[in-house]
């Protein structure tokens, strides 16, 4: 259920996000885009989310983050081949998901193997 508060944040991101692409990114830790799209994951509205990723990855195309998320949006909306794509790329750019990204990788690895063998 959304409220008039998760409304106002995603509205402020929104606008966060908008001057952030005009202005740049620069060295942030998490783009306010990102931000955006995970807030809406959040609040169960995956179709969302996914438009959000979209411009996210366009304006950082390697973000770990951005690529795990956006396949997991994607898997929400049931669209295996489009989050399978979105796992390849995370899978590629981290050499198969050394370090603390390895577990997450590995469930991406199996809905990919599990997409193959349907």
């Amino acid at each position: 259920m959304q409220t008039a508060d998760s409304e106002d944040a995603i509205a402020l991101l929104r606008k966060a996000a908008d001057r952030q692409n005009l202005a740049g990114q620069n060295e942030v830790d998490i783009p306010a885009r990102e931000m955006l799209s995970d807030l809406l994951m959040l609040e169960k509205r995956p179709q969302e989310a996914i438009v959000e990723y979209r411009i996210a990855l366009t304006l950082s195309p390697k973000r770990l983050n951005g690529l795990l998320s956006a396949g997991e949006a994607e898997e929400g909306v049931g669209n295996k081949p489009e989050a399978e794509r979105y796992y390849a790329v995370a899978a590629i750019n981290t050499h198969a998901g050394g370090g603390q990204s390895a577990a997450r990788l590995a469930a991406c690895g199996q809905l990919c193997a599990e997409g193959r063998a349907s």
